[in-house]
Order: structure tokens, then C-alpha cells, then sequence
């Protein structure tokens, strides 16, 4: 069986990409199956910021540019006329991928990349990475988007979500199944519960929240002088978001209490090296730190957004959640300052947490996950026939 993960690119190290490149390597090396990674953008292989086995196919269904609705401020109309136009050829483009190797099944991981690729060639299966509310939110025109979407999602074969919260938001699908993550991370060392540091780790996005997280470890500071907090995180000195959380960490007088570490290839190490982990996000998909962290022992301080964080930690058993929804962002940060503090002023709590949070981890089996995708795709096949 061919199968075809779409993604808009591998250069990123995020989540999302880590999966995608996890599975695939997994599935290929199952007997009878070929598998490929189609990225929207002209990057290589060799530009990938995780490792690939050399039998999967890496192929591009992009073009040059994608100039998208409405990014010229002067000429918004002219712009989108152009977007409609490179859409047009930007899905010729991928319909000819499919054909041309021949592909049983494809699988849009992301919702921008799904967008085009709703062909009569093959079974589609449109992967939610994110809780649905938040599709739209990084797209030139939301209603837009919002529209293809639901549009798309109708033509599915399969709507595969990472959690049953997330699940319930796709009515219109003609098949639901909910497949979590898993993670291929080992433990560097054994959990060291008198380390003095918390980490957090993200892209540089409002999404992740950091600019909660920089607020709330000024009254962290203040009780425990001597824990420090390192995000990692990829970023470029010109990004705007990484700009401001650094401007925040600075104009508090914390720059000797936070470090923004970076992109950080080996993070089994860096996770050995904190003894918390906290994730500030205000919406996730699944939240597979969570599970990384949770996997080397690191008890994990999360909001309880929507959606993945609950569907990973039980409050109080395996991690701490601390109440998000509904709350303005003051009451936020009031609330994962005093579930830090809480963690880092019991060391009892946070041996006990950590070794359930091992637990929890190994239910996450990723021979046992990849046996419920590769049973998706050739139950979908077989109804096809």
C-alpha cells in the first residue's frame, strides 16, 4: 500500500513535524507498505529538523510562492485573484503527484496543507492537529478557510482527531476516529526531583502562551530565588513574538531567571536536566511535550485549554492542570504562578507525580497507535473496493 503524508514543510522543529516524520518512519518499515512525505514548499530532505529513513519518499507538490488572500494591504483584491489562481495550479499540482505514484491514500496533517488536496484520486484522511476552534486563526482570511474546511472535511474518507474533546467538533464527517500521539523519546538519565530549574518549550507564537508564562514566574521569582525557568524554542532574532517575550523578560528584571535556550536537538537531555515542566498554551491539539516530558519523569504543569492537556495529565495524580477557559489572562497568570509555586515547594509531590506520570506515559504505545492507523487505512481501502 502507497501512503502520502501532505505537510506544508519538514524544516520545522515542532510537534506536528516530529509526528509526521515518527509515523512515516514506523510505517515504512511495515512489509508492503510505501510511504511518502509531500511538503508544499521547495525544501529538501536534507533540511529536515528530524530524522527520516531513507525509504520514504520525499517528494514537493508546491510552487515558488503561495502568495495568499489579501497579504497586500494596496492591492488585497489583486492579491486574492492571484491566490485563486496559484491554488488552481497548486492543486493540479498534487492531483499529478497522486497519480503519478500511484498513492492508495493520503493524509493532509495540517489544515492549511489539507486545504488543496481534496482530489477524486485517492481516499483522503484529514488529520486535526488542533482543536478545531482554532483553525482559522493564523489564515489571511478566517471565514475563508473556515469554509473550505467544512467543505473539504465532507469529502473525507477519515477525520482522525487526536482526543475525544476535540473529536465531538467535527460533525460533518463521514468517519471519526480519534488516534492519540505517542513519542519515541527515552529518558537521558533518571528523574532528578532536587534539579532547580522548570522548562517550557515551544515555537515562538501567542499560541504558546510564554508571555503568560514570563508574567507568572515574576511572583515565581519572588518566593523561590533560586529556580530558574529555560524555554526552548526555535526562533530568529527578527521575529516579532520572540522580540516581545524577550522585551517582557527584560523590562521585569528577570534576565537572570529566564533563558530562552532555542531550538535544542537533543531534548531527552534537556529534559533530564528540570525536575518541572510547564506548558502555558492557550490552545494545543494534543500537546505531545506533554507526553515527552511526562515519558523522562518530568511532573508537568499545564492549563487545562483546549484541547489535549486533559486528555494526557489527571490533575493532582500525574500533573498538575490549572483552569483556563473562560478566565481573563490576569486570573491566568495568578493561577499558574500559584500551581508552580505549589509544585516547587513540594519535593514529596513531585517524586510522586513523576513516577505516575511514567505511567501514564507507557500508555502511549506507538506499536499499538501505528496497528490503529495501518487498520484504518486498509479498512478504508476494503470499503473502497
Amino acid at each position: 500500500m502507497r501512503i502520502a503524508y501532505f505537510i506544508n514543510g519538514l524544516h520545522i522543529p515542532g510537534g506536528l513535524e516530529r509526528i509526521v516524520c515518527d509515523k512515516a518512519n514506523a510505517i515504512c518499515n511495515i512489509p508492503g507498505y510505501e510511504v511518502h512525505i509531500v511538503v508544499k514548499n521547495t525544501r529538501t530532505k536534507a533540511s529536515a529538523a528530524f530524522p527520516i529513513d531513507p525509504k520514504i519518499h520525499i517528494g514537493q507538490a508546491g510552487l515558488p510562492f503561495d502568495p495568499g488572500p489579501g497579504r497586500s494591504p494596496l492591492h488585497p483584491a489583486a492579491t486574492f485573484v492571484k491566490w485563486l489562481k496559484w491554488r488552481k495550479k497548486f492543486r493540479q499540482s498534487v492531483a499529478a503527484y497522486l497519480t503519478e505514484h500511484k498513492i492508495d491514500i493520503a493524509i493532509a496533517a495540517t489544515h492549511d496543507a489539507a486545504l488543496p488536496y481534496f482530489t477524486n484520486v485517492c481516499p483522503i484522511i484529514y488529520e486535526s492537529h488542533i482543536h478545531r476552534e482554532y483553525t482559522a486563526i493564523d489564515a489571511p482570511v478566517a471565514s475563508l478557510r473556515k469554509y473550505l474546511t467544512k467543505r473539504n472535511v465532507r469529502r473525507a474518507a477519515a477525520i482522525v482527531s487526536l482526543t475525544d474533546t476535540d473529536a465531538r467538533l467535527w460533525p460533518e464527517a463521514q468517519r471519526m476516529e480519534v488516534i492519540p500521539n505517542f513519542t519515541n523519546i527515552r529518558p537521558a538519565a533518571p528523574y532528578n526531583p532536587d534539579a532547580t530549574r522548570v522548562m517550557g518549550a515551544g515555537r515562538f507564537h501567542p499560541q504558546k502562551g510564554f508571555d503568560i508564562l514570563v508574567k507568572a514566574w515574576q511572583i515565581v521569582a519572588r518566593r523561590f530565588p533560586e529556580w530558574t525557568l529555560d524555554i526552548y524554542g526555535d526562533y530568529s532574532d527578527t521575529d516579532p513574538v520572540y522580540a516581545d517575550i524577550l522585551s517582557q523578560i527584560n523590562e521585569a528584571g528577570l534576565s537572570h531567571r529566564i533563558e530562552l535556550k532555542g531550538a535544542e536537538a537533543d531534548m531527552a537531555t534537556a529534559y533530564a536536566d528540570h525536575s518541572v515542566f510547564v506548558l502555558s498554551s492557550r490552545y494545543e491539539g494534543f500537546g505531545l511535550v506533554l507526553l515527552e516530558a511526562m515519558t523522562c519523569g518530568v511532573p508537568c504543569v499545564s492549563f487545562d485549554c483546549p484541547s489535549g492537556p486533559a486528555d494526557i495529565i489527571a490533575d493532582g495524580v500525574d500533573g498538575l492542570l490549572v483552569p483556563f477557559n473562560g478566565l481573563p489572562d490576569k486570573q491566568r497568570v495568578e493561577l499558574l504562578a500559584d500551581a508552580l509555586c505549589r509544585m516547587i515547594a513540594d519535593r514529596d509531590m513531585r517524586v510522586r507525580l513523576s513516577a505516575h506520570a511514567k505511567e501514564k506515559a507507557g500508555t502511549f504505545v506507538r506499536d499499538e497507535i501505528i496497528a490503529r492507523w495501518t487498520a484504518l487505512f486498509e479498512d478504508i481501502i476494503k470499503n473502497r473496493e
